[in-house]
């Protein structure tokens, strides 16, 4: 697959040739994705599952149609859907080195955004969450937690009403609960 754009060169995965005026390309006798910024090597799942991504670029692709496509065999048979969390996980990485980006959206699905070999070159990506870890929870959470527990709240009663991540409620409990112990 060769997606069209002038003065870029990617190095071929299968044959070392320079291709100039692409972004990327994907090689599947050898499971190599390509772009201006490199290539990556994945398993031949991985490779599946993000070449699906990369041909219904902008495109999504549900959960669902990724287990599908991706894992099911001929007879209908395969691992459990959690699966599609697993793999997504270990591509998601390998091609934002690549200046791919695979993006989800709650409720509907996975798409993959070619951010270039610049970054974002739209002004709308740039205005977009800071990249990395982020805290998502802080010591002045602790009274607003220690109050909503004191009332009886259940967990995603407390995230909901904090606005934070049930994981992180969850995780916080534990811990201001083991302090007063």
């Amino acid at each position: 697959m060769i997606i069209d754009r002038p003065n870029h060169i990617v190095i071929c995965p299968c044959c070392g040739a320079e291709r100039s005026g692409v972004d990327f390309l994907v090689d599947p006798e050898t499971n190599t994705i390509a772009t201006v910024l490199g290539q990556v090597r994945l398993t031949p799942k991985q490779f599946v599952f993000a070449r699906l991504l990369i041909e219904r670029s902008p495109g999504m692709v549900t959960k669902e149609h990724a287990y599908e496509a991706v894992f099911l065999d001929d007879t209908g048979n395969g691992p459990e859907i959690k699966i599609v969390d697993v793999v997504l996980c270990k591509i998601r990485k390998a091609l934002l080195s690549l200046g791919l980006e695979v993006r989800t959206e709650w409720g509907k699905g996975y798409r993959v955004v070619w951010l270039g070999p610049e970054g974002p070159q739209d002004p709308a990506e740039v205005m977009r969450a800071p990249r990395g870890p982020q805290v998502r929870w802080s010591t002045e959470n602790d009274d607003s937690l220690r109050e909503l527990m004191g009332r009886g709240f259940k967990p995603s009663q407390i995230a909901a009403i904090m606005k934070k991540p049930y994981g992180a409620v969850e995780r916080a409990m534990r811990r201001v609960g083991a302090e007063v112990a």
